[in-house]
């Protein structure tokens, strides 16, 4: 856990930009300001995606969530390639009757 002050004390984020992404979501506070220790990873990929896109909060949010669904799909998809056996199948175009 790292606390409010240590967040923004390091430079990486205000306390207002802190604020926008709890209230976004983007950021778990956790009782008494503390947040998770991997709050410093999304703090970080959060203020990137704003200043890199010159995007505005909302659509870091979005952006953001949807990274997130891309990352839970490739471990879906990793998931089921280890424990499903390997089917041959046509490729697109060459199945019966085409």
């Amino acid at each position: 856990m790292v606390t409010r002050e240590e967040l923004c004390a390091s430079g990486r984020v205000t306390p207002e930009e802190l604020d926008i992404l709890v209230a976004l979501g983007l950021v778990p506070r956790r009782e008494a300001d503390t947040y998770p220790a991997s709050s410093w990873n999304r703090i970080h990929r959060a203020l990137r995606l704003r200043r890199g896109l010159e995007a505005d909060w909302e659509m870091v949010a979005l952006i953001m969530d949807l990274l997130h669904r891309i990352e839970e799909l490739k471990a879906h998809i990793h998931h089921l390639e280890a424990t499903q056996p390997y089917r041959d199948y046509p490729p697109r175009g060459e199945s019966e009757g085409l």
